[in-house]
């Protein structure tokens, strides 16, 4: 697909060659970002309405959805560093799984911070995690948790952050936040990465400044789809999968992927909204 053919960005402008650096300005970005609490949760159809998702210090992670007794072992635990967290967040109940029963109670209980209860048929479940968030976490507090993702990668270790769950645990939630036009007053967790003092722009300043290293941002956005990877800032219409190939120069990478330099939050939100908006 050429550049011609990909969707143009939310700011209004065209996007560049994505070998050429692009800059993407929105108008102006909101003073605040406030909060809003989830309020208590009720019941879950399934126990596994939890949302598992996961933190790396230092490496690529993954998660398994199977609920386990073991924890997977904390960035700092007891002094020494690992590469792995697993957190859960349980998210509220919906109105259609409350509307028959306003009273009913969740089968995954918090029992404590690092681990939940869950309730079967036959017994109960308990699970320890590295962290548990009950319904009435915020965004924020969950991103105050895993920004360490962000300060590791300033400090050139690779970082991944992800979320696993069933279809309507709350996934795009606690990444993209609220998908309602209050939304930017309760981002996820991908976007309070850079809209955080400390965030990965300012890092990058900071080093470049020193001069003691020199810093670029790149930002890309792929969907995995039917075991397919899409490129949603370029294959808008996702009828053009692309393949991962793996050589001694380049590493693991994913051919024909585009990627845009990004120079400030205005400009990465720009395409994380573009891409957002082509996600199947």
């Amino acid at each position: 697909m050429s550049s011609a053919d990909a969707a143009p960005p939310c700011c209004g402008q065209s996007w560049s060659d994505p070998k050429v650096p692009h800059l993407c300005q929105l108008a102006k970005e909101s003073a605040t970002y406030g909060v809003s609490q989830l309020p208590t949760g009720k019941k879950l159809d399934k126990p596994s309405s939890a949302t598992p998702f996961a933190t790396s210090a230092n490496t690529a992670i993954t998660v398994s959805s199977t609920v386990n007794d073991s924890s997977s072992g904390a960035v700092r635990r007891g002094g020494q560093s690992e590469n792995i967290q697993v957190l859960i967040r349980i998210r509220p109940l919906i109105d259609r799984e409350t509307g028959h029963d306003p009273t009913a109670q969740h089968f995954i209980r918090t029992t404590s911070d690092q681990t939940i209860e869950v309730q079967t048929a036959d017994s109960n479940i308990k699970c320890k995690y590295d962290a548990v968030f009950g319904p009435s976490v915020s965004q924020e507090d969950v991103y105050d948790r895993v920004k360490e993702c962000t300060e590791a990668f300033l400090d050139g270790f690779n970082a991944t952050l992800f979320a696993y769950g069933q279809t309507g645990s709350g996934k795009s939630f606690t990444m993209f936040g609220a998908e309602t036009d209050l939304s930017r007053f309760r981002p996820g967790l991908s976007k309070s990465q850079v809209r955080h003092p400390t965030d990965i722009f300012a890092g990058v300043i900071k080093k470049n400044a020193t001069g003691t290293q020199q810093a670029a941002v790149f930002c890309s956005f792929v969907q995995i789809y039917n075991e397919n990877l899409y490129d949603l800032l370029r294959d808008v219409n996702m009828d053009k999968p692309l393949a991962i190939h793996e050589d001694r120069s380049n590493g693991i990478f994913v051919e024909g992927l585009s990627e845009y330099a990004v120079q400030n939050v205005h400009d990465c939100l720009a395409l994380l909204q573009a891409g957002e908006e082509h996600r199947a």
